[in-house]
């Protein structure tokens, strides 16, 4: 069985992991906003550099929606455990 305390850690972390998903998520969201020019296209330096950035931008979305899925269901989980 375990404490309560270790259980309001738990919480803790939970909210952590939805800090970070949304963050992450917001950080994607602020480059692509401040690479489009005045007609809404983004821009880049080179065909090189927008695979980079693609590249990078997908797996930091990938892993800001599985922050923000494990902080959900992880939450509600441990909150189901929490007894007032």
């Amino acid at each position: 069985m375990t404490s309560q305390f270790d259980l309001y850690l738990s919480l803790g972390g939970a909210v952590l992991a939805l800090i970070a998903g949304i963050a992450l998520r917001m950080w994607v969201s602020r480059r692509a906003f401040y690479r489009r020019n005045e007609a809404g296209v983004e821009e880049f330096k080179s065909y090189s550099a927008k695979l980079g950035t693609n590249a990078i931008e997908g797996v930091v979305s990938i892993i800001s929606v599985l922050l923000l899925l494990f902080g959900v269901f992880y939450g509600f989980n441990i909150l189901g455990k929490i007894k007032v």
